[in-house]
């Protein structure tokens, strides 16, 4: 248990995650996302964000995307 203050140390990086191979695979794969760039996300978050970021919040609208959205649990967005 940590109290209030205290942090949780972590062992330092191990070569796994340091080696040649690692890095550049980390590198192929950022360089990627700036050539391709990052996927646009879904219409639905920006009308979400709009909804929740008003100072009254619409409680039904907020429901009526959601649930609009859930009908589509099968589509996934990946960013990966």
């Amino acid at each position: 248990m940590l109290l209030y203050g205290q942090s949780k140390t972590y062992p330092r990086a191990t070569a796994a995650t340091t080696t040649q191979e690692g890095q550049l695979r980390r590198k192929e794969r950022l360089m990627s996302f700036l050539k391709d760039g990052l996927p646009t996300l879904p219409s639905y978050v920006f009308e979400l964000n709009t909804l929740l970021s008003s100072p009254s919040v619409d409680l039904r609208r907020v429901a009526k995307v959601i649930r609009k959205r859930s009908k589509h649990v099968g589509t996934s967005y990946s960013i990966v």
